[in-house]
């Protein structure tokens, strides 16, 4: 069915990109405190998490920064603190070889 058939449904770019790897959004927050909710996103297999910021005059989310790990780990769930800093942190449970373990990243 075309988009043009859905109601209310419409595309628009968001500056996601096409070639996404199977990307999930892991986590939504406003990880550099500007009132606007970033995306914390992962890719298919698990290992690749990238913090995209939102921003305001594109309307678009920008790649921030990746977080790599071992092509043996993947991440299993995230949570962001919620501090008066400038950055808030990023909690990462990840499993690698049947390790599970928990990561921080600022």
């Amino acid at each position: 069915m075309p988009c043009a058939d859905l109601i209310g449904f419409y595309n628009c770019d968001v500056g996601l990109g096409t070639s996404t790897d199977g990307m999930r959004i892991l986590a939504i927050a406003d990880m550099n405190n500007d009132k606007y909710d970033d995306l914390i996103t992962l890719n298919s297999a698990g290992n690749v998490v990238t913090v995209r910021y939102f921003n305001k005059e594109s309307l678009t989310y920008l790649t921030s920064y990746d977080i790599l790990l071992a092509t043996t780990a993947s991440v299993t769930s995230a949570f962001i603190t919620n501090t008066p800093t400038l950055l808030q942190n990023l909690m990462l449970v990840v499993t690698n070889n049947a390790v599970t373990s928990f990561q921080m990243y600022d």
